[in-house]
């Protein structure tokens, strides 16, 4: 009586072999799928922290503009295609309070956010905000702090809501060509910060109300 031999054949080894195959490839590419959803969502992740730092950051300092009869100068904003400089009052433990210069700036697809020391006299607050608005930027001009909030941005802007007059866009729109100053009696209500990201057409956006009464 013969014995058959039992096993595969040349065939069906090379099928399974071909199936093993394509099931890798198949968990290959599914892990490598799995792995760039998860980099993006983190990536998205980190971009939404970012942008909630930034505009906590933003509220805060609009809300300490201070009362408008403190103000120093008579628009305590300045705004230009790459910066926001803002003028703040910090009310430190002592209860004492000090004007301290914010700028917000676009620097190589970076925001970026600067802070001037407390500030002790008019000379050396408006010699630092002459400074922050020709984007003097240096610490040893009074300018510290620096933080970057957001990367990869294209543009940043702002507008101002003044009462009676609705929102402005335009700096000029306030300022005559003879007066460095605007004209007192403007009441700011809200400060708009938008941001537009690369590759983005429409920006992120934050209004700030200023507390002005």
């Amino acid at each position: 009586m013969s014995c058959k031999a039992k096993g595969f054949t040349l065939i069906e080894v090379m099928v399974a072999l071909l199936l093993m195959t394509i099931l890798s490839i198949l968990s290959w590419r599914a892990l490598d799928a799995m792995s760039r959803t998860r980099d993006t969502l983190n990536a998205h992740g980190q971009r939404e922290d970012q942008l909630k730092a930034l505009f906590n950051l933003w509220d805060k300092d609009c809300r300490q503009l201070g009362f408008q009869g403190n103000w120093t100068i008579s628009l305590p904003v300045h705004w230009d295609e790459s910066q926001i400089v803002l003028i703040k009052e910090q009310t430190f433990a002592n209860g004492v309070s000090r004007p301290i210069v914010v700028i917000y700036e676009a620097q190589n697809q970076q925001l970026v956010r600067i802070e001037s020391k407390a500030l002790n006299t008019r000379q050396e607050l408006m010699r630092v905000w002459s400074n922050a608005l020709n984007h003097h930027l240096t610490p040893d001009l009074g300018l510290m702090n620096k933080e970057v909030l957001l990367d990869s941005i294209d543009s940043i802007s702002t507008s101002i809501f003044v009462e009676r007059r609705g929102w402005i866009n335009n700096e000029k729109e306030l300022i005559p060509s003879s007066d460095s100053n605007t004209p007192r009696g403007l009441s700011l209500k809200a400060l708009k910060l938008s941001v537009t990201l690369t590759h983005q057409v429409t920006p992120f956006q934050k209004i700030a109300l200023t507390g002005v009464e």
